[in-house]
């Protein structure tokens, strides 16, 4: 791989790394929507699942102490069943169906809290386990599951750290569940290792700056911060199945 082509896949990692520091989400969101401009999307699912992978592993040691894990456990479970569908529609299927319909479903939830002045009500278990399904999926296939765990965790009341600590749960279990996957199909290669060794401390720095950015940002602020974000992803996304339709 080109030099040049590196350094632009370290400043893209750098960038989301940043992102995913300050929300708790984003890394695959940002990483896949530059990545696959460089090197085609194939290639990228891999190369960005073991950086996700890295990061998140990090800012979750980082912020292990906030986890409460039978409150996380309906979207961890839901997760676990849906990370073998999603590497399954990678290999297999057009995602520009599911790209949109998602895209759609976050767009109206966007919608939905703005109406009520960001407010929304309280999702249950049940709810969790069916938006951790869709994580799986999403993060097996684009290791972008982050919109759908997100809406779960942003209808909960609990503080910033809670609700990153408990996204990067879902995301580390994803990464380790669609490596061995993808280690098993052949996924993963040499040349691909190489370059997350390479870009990997990038991924790093940016994750560091932004927790400590995120550490400064009080809780509703930080609750308006993730609509936001979950806007744009949601605009995204539809962009993305339409154009591929």
């Amino acid at each position: 791989m080109e030099p040049l082509v590196v350094a632009c896949i370290a400043g893209a990692v750098f960038l989301a790394g940043f992102v995913q520091g300050v929300l708790g989400f984003g890394f695959g969101l940002v990483a896949m929507g530059l990545i696959p401009l460089l090197i085609g999307v194939k290639a990228a699912v891999p190369l960005v699942a073991v950086f996700a992978g890295s990061v998140n592993l990090v800012l979750l040691l980082r912020f292990r102490g906030n986890l409460d894990a039978r409150a996380a456990a309906p979207l961890l479970g839901g997760a676990v069943l849906g990370i073998p569908i999603g590497v399954w529609l990678l290999r297999s299927l057009d995602p520009s169906v599911l790209m949109l319909a998602l895209g759609l479903i976050v767009a109206g939830y966007v919608a939905n809290a703005v109406r009520q002045g960001g407010q929304v009500h309280e999702l249950g278990a049940r709810w969790g386990a069916v938006l951790g399904l869709a994580a799986g999926v999403l993060g097996g296939a684009f290791s972008t599951g982050g919109p759908p765990a997100v809406v779960w965790v942003s209808s909960k009341p609990w503080e910033p750290a809670q609700l990153r600590v408990t996204l990067l749960s879902v995301f580390v279990l994803t990464s380790a569940v669609q490596l061995s996957l993808f280690a098993f199909s052949g996924m993963l290669t040499r040349e691909g290792l190489t370059v997350n060794a390479m870009a990997l401390p990038a991924a790093g720095l940016g994750s560091f700056l932004g927790a400590r950015t995120g550490d400064r940002v009080n809780p509703d602020q930080f609750k308006r911060m993730m609509l936001g974000a979950l806007g744009v992803v949601a605009l995204t996304f539809v962009a993305r199945g339409i154009r591929g339709l």
